[in-house]
């Protein structure tokens, strides 16, 4: 057993190698430990719960960041499964979506409606994003529960170079009130990552679950009992009878 922290672990973007391992290095050790000396095999669940957190706090450079470490570990995974790829079953999915995520084309301004008021991302928008570095978590603990003009505008310009705070926004955040109704998990960090998304045109739907499917990808021994659409109570059956050497239930 290994712990970490009191609390939730850091998201990558904030995380410090000198305190907390990465999901990739947790991962790799995990294999390490199980496998080694153990002709029994093993069974092993990995979750990176920081994509799902960063969702809810709308935060896309944190979700990212999150998100390529997670498919490092996914990499670990497929490594293991070259060497024994008759005895190794991997499969990669999520237990629902959330946020709503998306790249949409969106008005630069509210005044009009009219197709030279509208805009889609460029490169240099997303750009953007991969120039943010820290989390949205901890931009809003910076600003503490009762933020102040002075410490937005500092934050602003020291975190988030070439973004532009629009008034709403800024009155949400020094108000502490909800965007919309659907926006609402984290006042200042929901505010920021509206802020963001007027940036670069990544809007989310909600700072909530959605019901929208979700991606399963499976490989190895017994990955074709996986295909198609699933409820995700079945997969658990699946795998209870896959381990007790049923291949055809």
């Amino acid at each position: 057993m290994g712990l970490f922290t009191l609390e939730d672990m850091s998201f990558e973007i904030d995380r410090d190698d000198k305190v907390e391992p990465s999901l990739s290095d947790m991962t790799r050790a995990a294999i390490h430990l199980l496998h080694d000396d153990n002709p029994g095999g093993f069974f092993v669940f990995i979750e990176n719960e920081n994509i799902d957190t960063a969702s809810h706090l709308t935060d896309i450079a944190a979700l990212l960041g999150d998100y390529r470490e997670f498919d490092r570990a996914v990499g670990l995974a497929y490594e293991f499964f070259k060497k024994y790829p008759r005895e190794t079953l991997i499969i990669v999915t999520s237990d629902h979506e959330t946020g709503g995520l998306g790249f949409t084309r969106a008005l630069k301004e509210l005044r009009s409606v009219e197709s030279g008021n509208r805009v889609a991302a460029t490169v240099d928008d997303l750009k953007k994003i991969q120039s943010i570095s820290l989390s949205l978590r901890k931009a809003a603990a910076m600003l503490g529960p009762h933020p102040t003009a002075a410490a937005l505008d500092k934050l602003m310009t020291d975190s988030f170079p070439g973004f532009t705070l629009a008034p709403d926004i800024r009155d949400a955040i020094i108000g502490q009130q909800p965007l919309s109704r659907t926006l609402y998990r984290d006042h200042t960090a929901n505010a920021l990552g509206m802020m963001v998304a007027n940036n670069t045109q990544a809007y989310w739907q909600t700072s909530s679950h959605t019901n929208h499917p979700v991606f399963v990808a499976a490989l190895g021994v017994g990955a074709e009992r996986f295909r198609g659409y699933l409820d995700n109570a079945d997969f658990g059956k699946t795998l209870k009878a896959l381990l007790e050497g049923n291949q055809t239930r």
